[in-house]
């Protein structure tokens, strides 16, 4: 969701997942290339917002680790101005 009043192109879309505490175990990267080709817009107009489905999966060796596992999901984009910008927030990891 854009909320600053400027169109945004968006850059890259990082997904990490911690476990443990915070020890990074995984983590993808879509670069707005990768994101068109998935059929998905990389503008968002000034004051609009945008919904992408993004599911990767990943192999766990040892159950435990889903008592711990936390997931974030940055943002980064550019505004019309060239000013950077990011957003991100964490997610629920299930299996």
């Amino acid at each position: 969701r854009e909320t600053g009043g400027h169109p945004l192109t968006v850059q890259r879309i990082v997904l990490d997942v911690f476990a443990l505490g915070g020890l990074k175990v995984a983590s993808e990267s879509y670069g707005s290339a990768e994101i068109a080709a998935l059929g998905y817009p990389t503008s968002i107009a000034a004051n609009g917002n945008l919904r992408y489905h993004l599911a990767p999966r990943k192999d766990v060796s040892d159950d435990r680790l889903f008592g711990s596992v936390t997931g974030q999901v940055r943002i980064e984009a550019t505004d019309d101005t060239g000013t950077p910008t990011t957003a991100s927030t964490t997610v629920t990891v299930t299996r």
